[in-house]
């Protein structure tokens, strides 16, 4: 729906894909999420 506010709300981020992939979505209706929110982001961990 065009002109549609939208608030996103993920549990746990990531990688980030999950909201891209939502906003992306959410653009090809004409709505475009205004805030995206999140509970809780991992750490990012670097493998030796």
């Amino acid at each position: 729906p065009g002109g549609v506010a939208v608030v996103v709300l993920d549990d746990i981020v990531t990688t980030g894909a999950t909201l891209a992939a939502v906003s992306r979505t959410l653009a090809a209706t004409g709505a475009s999420p205004t805030v995206a929110a999140v509970l809780a982001a991992t750490e990012k961990r670097h493998l030796s």
